[in-house]
Protein backbone atom coordinates (compact mmCIF):
# COMPACT_ATOMS: atom_id res chain seq x y z
CA UNK A 1 0.00 0.00 0.00
CA UNK A 2 2.86 2.17 0.57
CA UNK A 3 3.66 2.17 -2.96
CA UNK A 4 0.64 3.39 -4.17
CA UNK A 5 1.02 6.39 -1.90
CA UNK A 6 4.55 7.45 -3.88
CA UNK A 7 2.97 6.24 -7.48
CA UNK A 8 0.09 8.61 -6.66
CA UNK A 9 2.44 11.32 -5.97
CA UNK A 10 4.97 10.66 -8.87
CA UNK A 11 2.04 10.73 -11.40
CA UNK A 12 0.44 14.08 -10.15
CA UNK A 13 4.04 15.40 -10.24
CA UNK A 14 4.19 14.26 -13.89
CA UNK A 15 0.95 15.77 -14.89
CA UNK A 16 1.96 19.24 -13.13
CA UNK A 17 5.25 19.44 -14.86
CA UNK A 18 3.42 18.70 -17.90
CA UNK A 19 0.71 21.16 -17.66
CA UNK A 20 3.52 23.64 -17.23
CA UNK A 21 4.95 22.77 -19.91
CA UNK A 22 2.24 22.90 -21.68
CA UNK A 23 1.61 26.39 -19.86
CA UNK A 24 5.09 27.72 -21.10
CA UNK A 25 4.83 26.76 -24.27
CA UNK A 26 1.68 28.12 -25.38
CA UNK A 27 2.97 31.57 -23.26
CA UNK A 28 6.09 31.36 -25.77
CA UNK A 29 4.40 30.84 -28.80
CA UNK A 30 1.82 33.95 -28.05
CA UNK A 31 4.27 35.91 -26.70
CA UNK A 32 6.39 35.12 -30.80
CA UNK A 33 2.64 35.97 -31.42
CA UNK A 34 2.70 39.02 -30.30
CA UNK A 35 5.69 40.08 -31.72
CA UNK A 36 4.14 39.73 -35.05
CA UNK A 37 1.34 41.56 -34.46
CA UNK A 38 -0.97 38.14 -35.01
CA UNK A 39 -3.69 37.48 -32.54
CA UNK A 40 -4.60 33.95 -31.03
CA UNK A 41 -7.20 33.40 -33.20
CA UNK A 42 -5.50 34.51 -36.63
CA UNK A 43 -2.85 31.77 -37.17
CA UNK A 44 -5.84 28.70 -37.98
CA UNK A 45 -7.35 31.29 -40.10
CA UNK A 46 -4.47 32.07 -42.57
CA UNK A 47 -4.01 28.32 -42.64
CA UNK A 48 -7.16 27.94 -43.54
CA UNK A 49 -7.10 30.15 -46.15
CA UNK A 50 -4.16 29.23 -47.55
CA UNK A 51 -5.50 26.13 -47.62
CA UNK A 52 -8.66 26.49 -49.32
CA UNK A 53 -8.44 30.08 -50.41
CA UNK A 54 -11.75 32.05 -51.83
CA UNK A 55 -13.49 29.95 -49.33
CA UNK A 56 -16.97 32.06 -47.74
CA UNK A 57 -17.08 33.77 -44.29
CA UNK A 58 -19.97 31.29 -43.30
CA UNK A 59 -18.08 28.26 -44.07
CA UNK A 60 -14.61 29.78 -42.62
CA UNK A 61 -16.14 30.40 -39.40
CA UNK A 62 -17.64 26.56 -39.28
CA UNK A 63 -14.26 24.97 -40.30
CA UNK A 64 -13.29 27.02 -37.16
CA UNK A 65 -15.76 26.27 -34.77
CA UNK A 66 -16.86 29.50 -34.14
CA UNK A 67 -19.83 31.92 -34.30
CA UNK A 68 -20.21 34.19 -37.71
CA UNK A 69 -19.77 37.44 -35.15
CA UNK A 70 -16.82 35.69 -33.72
CA UNK A 71 -15.42 35.33 -37.16
CA UNK A 72 -16.37 39.17 -37.96
CA UNK A 73 -14.66 40.50 -35.43
CA UNK A 74 -11.31 38.39 -35.91
CA UNK A 75 -11.73 38.85 -39.95
CA UNK A 76 -11.98 42.84 -39.15
CA UNK A 77 -8.59 43.12 -37.81
CA UNK A 78 -7.04 41.06 -40.00
CA UNK A 79 -8.39 43.05 -42.73
CA UNK A 80 -7.74 46.13 -41.38
CA UNK A 81 -4.07 44.77 -41.20
CA UNK A 82 -3.56 43.86 -44.54
CA UNK A 83 -3.40 40.21 -44.36
CA UNK A 84 -7.05 38.92 -45.84
CA UNK A 85 -9.71 40.62 -48.24
CA UNK A 86 -13.35 40.26 -48.47
CA UNK A 87 -15.13 40.58 -51.42
CA UNK A 88 -18.71 40.15 -52.35
CA UNK A 89 -19.40 36.31 -54.61
CA UNK A 90 -19.95 37.31 -58.00
CA UNK A 91 -23.43 35.03 -58.28
CA UNK A 92 -24.58 35.61 -54.48
CA UNK A 93 -23.92 39.42 -53.55
CA UNK A 94 -25.15 37.98 -49.77
CA UNK A 95 -22.33 35.74 -49.56
CA UNK A 96 -18.84 37.23 -48.31
CA UNK A 97 -15.84 36.07 -49.89
CA UNK A 98 -12.23 35.85 -48.05
CA UNK A 99 -9.07 35.61 -49.70
CA UNK A 100 -5.68 35.63 -48.39
CA UNK A 101 -3.22 38.33 -49.26
CA UNK A 102 0.42 38.29 -49.97
CA UNK A 103 1.00 39.92 -46.67
CA UNK A 104 -1.23 37.57 -45.13
CA UNK A 105 0.97 34.24 -47.26
CA UNK A 106 4.04 35.73 -45.59
CA UNK A 107 2.67 36.14 -42.26
CA UNK A 108 1.44 32.90 -42.41
CA UNK A 109 5.01 31.41 -43.52
CA UNK A 110 6.65 33.55 -40.84
CA UNK A 111 4.23 31.95 -38.21
CA UNK A 112 4.90 28.60 -39.41
CA UNK A 113 8.51 29.03 -39.13
CA UNK A 114 8.28 30.77 -35.68
CA UNK A 115 6.00 27.34 -34.38
CA UNK A 116 9.28 25.22 -36.27
CA UNK A 117 11.90 27.33 -34.17
CA UNK A 118 9.57 26.56 -30.96
CA UNK A 119 9.47 22.92 -31.59
CA UNK A 120 13.40 22.29 -32.05
CA UNK A 121 13.69 24.05 -28.74
CA UNK A 122 11.37 22.09 -26.93
CA UNK A 123 12.90 18.59 -28.42
CA UNK A 124 16.38 20.07 -27.60
CA UNK A 125 18.55 17.41 -26.18
CA UNK A 126 15.96 14.84 -27.07
CA UNK A 127 16.83 11.54 -28.02
CA UNK A 128 14.32 10.10 -31.50
CA UNK A 129 14.06 6.95 -29.24
CA UNK A 130 12.93 9.50 -26.32
CA UNK A 131 10.37 11.26 -28.82
CA UNK A 132 9.04 7.60 -29.93
CA UNK A 133 8.78 6.67 -26.34
CA UNK A 134 7.05 9.79 -25.54
CA UNK A 135 4.55 9.77 -28.61
CA UNK A 136 3.59 6.14 -27.60
CA UNK A 137 2.84 7.38 -24.12
CA UNK A 138 1.26 10.54 -25.07
CA UNK A 139 -1.38 8.37 -27.36
CA UNK A 140 -2.13 6.00 -24.93
CA UNK A 141 -2.99 9.03 -22.34
CA UNK A 142 -5.21 10.53 -24.88
CA UNK A 143 -7.08 7.34 -25.39
CA UNK A 144 -7.72 6.93 -21.67
CA UNK A 145 -8.82 10.85 -21.71
CA UNK A 146 -10.97 9.79 -24.96
CA UNK A 147 -12.40 7.05 -23.30
CA UNK A 148 -13.36 8.81 -20.12
CA UNK A 149 -14.75 11.51 -21.98
CA UNK A 150 -17.26 9.12 -24.34
CA UNK A 151 -18.34 7.49 -20.58
CA UNK A 152 -19.09 10.81 -19.31
CA UNK A 153 -21.34 11.68 -22.73
CA UNK A 154 -23.24 8.48 -21.82
CA UNK A 155 -24.43 9.50 -18.62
Amino acid sequence: MKGDGMDKMRKEEVARIFSKLLRLRHSLVHLRMDNMELHRGQPPILHTLIKTNNISQKVLAEAMGVAPSTMTLSLNRMESAGLLRRTNDEVDQRVRRITITEKGRQVAGRMKDMMNSVEMATFEGITDDEIDMLSSIFERMLGNITHLIEQEKER
